[in-house]
């Protein structure tokens, strides 16, 4: 395993402490040092998503969530979140496709 993904995965173990004791500001950052670490890890841009969408950063969830499912399209869950977000910012077509990705 290489360094940077090694240093990648710490940040990530950070974010989730913080994520935990719900400090999102701290989660969001330790998160994208992780992504700009090693961006090929699905879930970590996923955990970014979740730490947005706590904070009301609908936008920035978005395009978290959907990085998420580009690198690994087999998670259910992720779409649904995507989908969440896409509801707050009014974008109803992309919600609806996100929520039948969900279920497929």
């Amino acid at each position: 395993m290489k360094l940077k993904t090694l240093k990648g995965f710490s940040y990530f173990f950070i974010g989730r402490t913080f994520q935990k004791l719900k400090k999102w500001k701290y989660a969001i950052y330790s998160y994208k040092k992780a992504i700009k670490l090693d961006n090929s890890n699905a879930l970590w841009h996923f955990r970014l998503g979740n730490a947005h969408q706590q904070v009301d950063k609908w936008n920035d969830a978005i395009n978290s969530y959907k990085n998420a499912v580009e690198l690994d399209n087999s998670k259910g869950l992720w779409y649904f979140r995507l989908g969440n977000a896409h509801q707050q910012v009014d974008k109803w077509n992309d919600a609806i496709n996100s929520y039948k990705n969900a279920v497929e």
